[in-house]
């Protein structure tokens, strides 16, 4: 089975880079170095990582992937998780990832265009 992602949900910063192995349960946190300040927490429980950070209402986030394998891979983005807008509270993101895949995520972070 490939990746596949569900959201609670309908210029950039990385905000950060996990990579998850092989283990039932992982989890890390980076935060950003610049002035939109966010966590990325990922758990790994069997097929399951969840991805979850605490969002702003003025800032776009897009998750991206890489595969963890040999040489080096392309970023994807996400299926289903490009430009989600802040709602101001936690955003939590469902990818399902096959047994034995290692992958490593970011987030990426943009300020929503002033009008």
């Amino acid at each position: 089975m490939r990746g596949r992602a569900r959201c609670s949900f309908p210029g950039k910063i990385l905000a950060g880079m996990v990579l998850l192995g092989l283990t039932a349960c992982v989890t890390r946190q980076v935060t950003s170095d610049r002035t939109l300040r966010t966590t990325l927490t990922t758990t790994r429980v069997g097929n399951r990582v969840i991805l979850a950070w605490e969002s702003r209402p003025d800032t776009y986030y897009t998750v991206v992937y890489t595969s963890a394998g040999r040489g080096p891979a392309p970023w994807r983005p996400l299926p289903g998780c490009v430009r989600l807008r802040g709602t101001g509270g936690m955003i939590v993101i469902t990818n399902y990832v096959s047994a034995g895949v290692e992958r490593r995520y970011r987030l990426v972070v943009e300020p929503a265009a002033r009008r």
